[in-house]
């Protein structure tokens, strides 16, 4: 089964991605700075971790539990929104 770790995938198209990913057999990693809505925790396929990027080494810290629990990744995703001032 391919490990698929989204970050930020609790909300927009991350959540999307999720949904598709778990549907086709992926166990799916999700780290985001929020709780995932009720109905997601549900998913089968899926596990959630809380962490914010902007503190490193908790987002470091919740990777290493995905991939001590899952296994290594197959697959990284990208889906957190930019929230900094400057257009970096």
């Amino acid at each position: 089964m391919p490990h698929t770790l989204i970050i930020g995938g609790t909300r927009g198209l991350g959540r999307e991605l999720m949904r598709i990913l778990t549907s086709k057999g992926h166990q799916v990693s999700v780290i985001g700075r929020r709780d995932p809505p009720e109905e997601d925790l549900n998913v089968k396929n899926a596990k959630y971790w809380n962490a914010d990027l902007q503190d490193g080494n908790k987002a470091l810290d919740a990777a290493d539990a995905a991939v001590s629990e899952f296994g290594p990744l197959n697959y990284l995703v990208f889906c957190q929104r930019y929230r900094g001032k400057e257009n970096d």
